[in-house]
């Protein structure tokens, strides 16, 4: 399921406890306001009652408690009362006999009610009763009032709270969608910056003017920037150097084959195509260390527990007939318990490496040493030769790819410190190039941070 858009997920986090408050407030509100309006009618209702008792008071007092008719009321106390009749029904009772009553009140055969407040359906309706007692008169002066306009009335009062209420959810949707819509702007522009950036236009993102929420990302944006383009100018430099590299084999196995299809000797036929095999040969190597330089810059380590001793051991072991050949003496110092954490075949190839690149620079009748050695949490392996060494200022090229030292005529493409260089980024180990205490040559030193015993 694919994530919605930013935006939409704000306007969701944001509209909907928002208009759930508003819901709350609205319910809230019409509970507060349909009880306090409830109060306010049977508040009405003893107020009519205390009225009809000052209005009636004299007349009460004087009338027989036969009577039951409106006769008591003179014409100025019936139109006092005429506001009330379309919805309010009243009795007066004396001495527990019904006085007098509303057309639209009980008959007397119901009794008032023993409470002041009550309900009762009457004549198809409901009622709401208020019954005034008054001890010392032995009055009791019974209002009600029909369930039905008070609920109309009700309603209408709190259709008049909560309709504005209802009105400001659009606005509030609407204001919602236009502060998120201003509060990305700058995102959305800095989105556009991004996409008009291509291989060709690295250019940093401009970062005047960017709130203090988005500087973060504009820097981590520039940061990538800049190691994308760096990369990228690192590849068209291995790219340019490969190209260069790779042109001068092809053009001598290309004039060694010539020899060879135009020799009538078969003598010279013989020379020049071993001289062809042996180009072949180095075109070879200079391709797989291509291969493993395109390889190294794209690959995760898949690390683990290795005897870094029996590892360079073995690569020794396979690398002898080359140290053979110029008189060369191999030599190795380690306890085969030291252990790293490592990728076996890398960790093969960047010892390969250091030995073939040793041998290849000591003369012959020359030694080679390898030593495996613990320093606290480290592991050192060291690769010391008697050769001609590397100048001081020389020593931060020679892992550059393609780089020869001037004046060498060892062959190699001069990738081998290259890869070296790239596996121990790999492996998160150092290494150190120095002079051999004691005599000429090289001392390189692979310093890895793991140890385990």
């Amino acid at each position: 399921m694919r994530p919605l858009p930013l935006k939409q997920q704000l306007f969701r986090s944001l509209a909907r406890p928002i208009i759930a408050s508003l819901f709350a407030i609205g319910a809230v509100s019409f509970a507060i306001g349909y009880y306090e309006i409830g109060q306010t009618h049977d508040t009405q209702l003893e107020n009519v009652a205390d009225v009809l008792w000052i209005l009636t008071q004299k007349e009460i007092n004087e009338q027989p408690v036969e009577h039951s008719d409106l006769s008591i009321f003179t014409e100025e106390n019936k139109k006092d009362l005429a506001k009330y009749k379309d919805w309010l029904a009243f009795r007066i009772w004396k001495d527990g006999k019904l006085l007098t009553r509303s057309l639209n009140a009980r008959p007397a055969n119901i009794p008032p009610a023993d409470k002041e407040f009550s309900d009762f359906y009457y004549n198809d309706h409901s009622w709401r009763a208020f019954a005034l007692y008054i001890p010392e008169h032995k009055v009791i002066v019974e209002v009600a009032g029909e369930y039905e306009e008070r609920q109309e009335l009700s309603v209408l009062i709190l259709l008049g709270l909560m309709v504005p209420l209802f009105l400001a959810f659009p606005v509030v949707i609407l204001l919602i969608r236009k502060g998120i819509n201003s509060g990305l702007q700058s995102l959305d522009q800095m989105t556009g910056q991004v996409q008009e950036r291509s291989p060709l236009y690295l250019t940093k993102l401009p970062t005047e003017g960017v709130p203090p929420d988005l500087f973060p990302l504009a820097e981590a944006i520039n940061n990538l920037m800049t190691k994308l383009e760096a990369s990228l100018e690192h590849e068209r430099r291995f790219t340019d150097n490969a190209a260069h590299e790779l042109r001068t084999p092809l053009a001598i196995i290309k004039a060694q084959a010539q020899v060879a299809a135009q020799s009538e000797k078969s003598k010279e036929r013989q020379k020049a195509l071993t001289h062809l095999l042996s180009g072949v040969d180095g075109m070879t190597r200079l391709v797989e260390q291509l291969l493993i330089v395109a390889r190294l810059s794209s690959q995760q380590a898949d690390i683990g527990l290795i005897s870094l001793t029996e590892t360079v051991r073995q690569t020794a072991a396979e690398l002898a007939p080359f140290a053979l050949q110029k008189d060369i003496t191999l030599s190795l110092e380690g306890d085969d318990s030291i252990c790293i954490k490592a990728q076996h075949d890398m960790l093969g190839m960047l010892v390969r490496n250091l030995i073939d690149n040793a041998i290849k620079y000591t003369p012959s009748g020359g030694m080679v040493m390898l030593r495996v050695t613990t320093l606290s949490d480290k592991v050192v392996l060291e690769v010391t030769d008697n050769g001609r060494g590397i100048p001081t200022d020389e020593r931060d090229k020679v892992f550059e790819r393609f780089y020869r030292l001037p004046g060498s005529n060892a062959g190699g493409s001069g990738l081998g410190l290259s890869i070296v260089k790239m596996i121990t980024k790999l492996f998160q180990a150092d290494i150190v190039l120095e002079s051999p205490e004691g005599h000429a040559g090289t001392c390189i030193k692979v310093i890895f941070n793991r140890l385990i015993q």
